[in-house]
């Protein structure tokens, strides 16, 4: 009796497949400076796929500032509204190491958009290590560099933070 019980409850676990993390989905508020003098804030809804990689559409936003021309300094002015850029794009997530609580992915892809209201469009490439904490949330470092077409600055790399929240 035993055998066939046993017998059993494998082969409903064979037949349904076991998915550790597949399918799950995710919310997250990104934050970190780039060079040069960028400030970038990302907000994301991430998909887990098979074996750990992922797909992330996401909302981008950027703003480079620069000394004001009136005061010579930084000011609000000059931080929020001298050069900025926004987008919405898509990432792919591959992943490179998968830990028991950790995964480090490599990160690639794109965004359209626009900067200081000229059309915008934008590749993607960095690694991301992410911490996963009690209740499934997630502590992010990204490491991200971005080249910019029909914008400025053209070239960016930085580091942000933040935290993933499961939906």
């Amino acid at each position: 009796m035993k055998r066939i019980a046993t017998l059993i409850i494998l082969a409903v676990a064979v037949a349904t497949g076991a998915r550790a993390g597949e399918g799950d989905t995710y919310v997250s508020l990104n934050a970190g400076l780039m060079y040069p003098r960028v400030l970038n804030i990302t907000a994301s809804y991430q998909m887990e796929k098979a074996y750990g990689h992922a797909i992330e559409l996401y909302i981008d936003y950027q703003t480079q500032w620069n000394d004001c021309p009136t005061c010579g300094k930084v000011c609000t002015d000059s931080f929020w509204k001298s050069r900025y850029s926004y987008a919405i794009g898509a990432a792919y997530k591959y992943t490179l190491r998968k830990g028991k609580n950790t995964a480090t992915r490599l990160r690639v892809g794109g965004d359209l958009g626009g900067s200081n209201r000229r059309f915008a469009a934008s590749l993607e490439g960095g690694l991301e290590y992410a911490v996963t904490l009690p209740g499934r949330m997630q502590l992010v470092l990204t490491q991200k560099n971005e080249i910019m077409f029909w914008g400025k600055p053209t070239w960016k790399a930085g580091a942000l933070i933040g935290v993933r929240m499961p939906l």
